[in-house]
């Protein structure tokens, strides 16, 4: 089926030592490439090469046997050599473009020539770059992966799509696993619109969808929030016969955790057992997250059991899901079993993990463990934070240890944080506990001088002291 509706129907303007293109929210065929590009191409590819002519109307035969044996494998997962998700093959091979000592193709030079065309450089640009290589190029077809490869590492996804799109445009061949490595580089990139672009010139061009395609397509889902199209997509994956992995169902569980839709997670989670997808540490720190969301606590506790059971290691995000489970359900003698356990697994915990337990205390009103657990934040390594302080003074305020919280207010401003409205409000609503009026008082004066907007609960529980 079409992601057509995941396109962007808008171009983004790349600006780069003063040139611009609109080409990013298009498909740049043989047809629709800016004449200019095209011509820019040819001339710069002529006038490189002396001893290799590049003519439109001739085909090296080892160029396009070497298409064929590099890129065989790279369709789909149905086990088809790849015939029918190509662009058409390159027909403007170099008349002598072989492997001789002359023309050894030096990958190297070429990614870095890419690189230096900056982060968004237009297809005319990286046409110039390519017919400076275009001789050599073309006796290894293949490089066109080795380039993606590199840009995709070098953190440079626009680049990656442009060479891309231009390489198609002049007939260079390429199939679902160059577009796998632009896509998943424009999706770790955060660059959604292009990416979407990209799958859309995917579907026009005939190129098949493998598992490592729906995978982007299931994570650009989840990042813009369309968790039932990510839902689609994997009924989709059944009907056209390509098999689901473990970082497809573990990228639709993380969606749908994100997305707060915790009992959906929880069954693709118990989906991976029928099956037989081998569950990982993703895996289960996923579901684990969904069950804090969900204030399943039990749940969490064995699916942290079932890990020990199948011979996983639990790291520190697994840990942190687990007491974030505990914390939102007010079970804060668990939280503190799990630091323990972490303790004794040498993994170090970081401030989610003390923010979350010290949140658990404070729920419960126990307010000296929450002390104890910021004291010992302090000592070690990690840096205390605003939440960790506000959930210590909301703790205080609980246990009706109003001069304690005030302390710890005075603290936030020793260690140079900033205290928030959370802070004061919990201040004073510890104050007023304590039938401290006039401290009341005093603080929403601080708070005032301090820019701090008070909220209607500060000033009545000031009131009410």
């Amino acid at each position: 089926s079409s992601i057509s509706n995941y396109s962007s129907s808008s171009s983004s303007t790349r600006g780069n030592r003063g040139k611009s293109s609109t080409c990013s929210g298009r498909s740049c065929n043989l047809d629709t490439m800016d004449t200019d590009c095209r011509a820019v191409f040819w001339r710069s590819s002529s006038s490189n090469s002396s001893s290799h002519s590049v003519r439109r109307g001739s085909r090296s035969r080892s160029f396009c046997s070497e298409v064929h044996r590099q890129s065989r494998g790279f369709g789909s997962s149905g086990g088809s050599d790849g015939g029918g998700d190509r662009s058409r093959i390159d027909r403007r091979g170099s008349g002598g473009g072989g492997r001789g000592p002359g023309n050894r193709f030096d990958p190297d030079t070429s990614l870095q020539d890419l690189l230096d065309l900056g982060a968004m450089p237009s297809e005319v640009e990286v046409a110039e770059v390519l017919a400076r290589h275009w001789s050599r190029w073309a006796g290894h077809p293949g490089r066109t992966i080795t380039w993606l490869k590199g840009l995709a590492q070098k953190g440079r996804p626009e680049t990656a799509a442009a060479l891309l799109r231009v390489a198609r445009s002049f007939e260079v061949e390429v199939g679902t696993f160059h577009f796998n490595i632009t896509v998943g580089a424009c999706v770790r990139s955060g660059l959604w619109e292009t990416a979407a672009a990209l799958l859309t010139e995917m579907v026009g061009g005939s190129i098949s969808k493998d598992t490592s395609t729906y995978n982007c397509m299931v994570s650009l889902c989840g990042r813009r929030g369309d968790l039932d199209r990510a839902l689609a997509l994997l009924s989709e994956m059944r009907t056209r016969r390509v098999e689901p992995d473990v970082v497809t169902y573990n990228t639709t569980i993380s969606a749908f955790d994100r997305g707060g839709r915790w009992e959906v997670a929880l069954r693709l989670f118990a989906e991976m057992a029928t099956r037989g997808i081998r569950r990982t540490v993703v895996s289960y720190n996923s579901a684990m997250s969904a069950c804090g969301r969900g204030s399943g606590w039990e749940v969490a506790f064995e699916l942290l059991a079932q890990m020990y059971d199948c011979a996983l290691q639990a790291d520190v995000v697994s840990y942190n899901s687990a007491i974030t489970a505990c914390e939102r359900a007010g079970r804060w003698t668990l939280a503190l079993c799990c630091l323990h356990a972490m303790t004794e697994s040498a993994l170090r915990r970081t401030a989610v993990t003390y923010g979350a337990a010290i949140s658990a205390c404070e729920k419960d009103g126990r307010w000296v463990a929450a002390l104890a657990l910021l004291g010992d934040m302090e000592s070690s390594t990690v840096k205390c934070d605003v939440v960790a302080f506000n959930s210590a003074i909301s703790a205080c305020e609980k246990g009706f240890r109003w001069e304690v919280a005030l302390s710890l207010l005075a603290e936030m401003d020793r260690v140079r944080l900033k205290s928030d409205s959370v802070s004061w409000s919990a201040a004073v609503s510890a104050c007023e506990k304590g039938a401290q009026w006039q401290t009341s008082v005093h603080l929403l004066s601080h708070m005032a001088s301090g820019g701090v907007a008070a909220s209607a609960v500060t000033w009545s529980s000031a009131l009410t002291a």
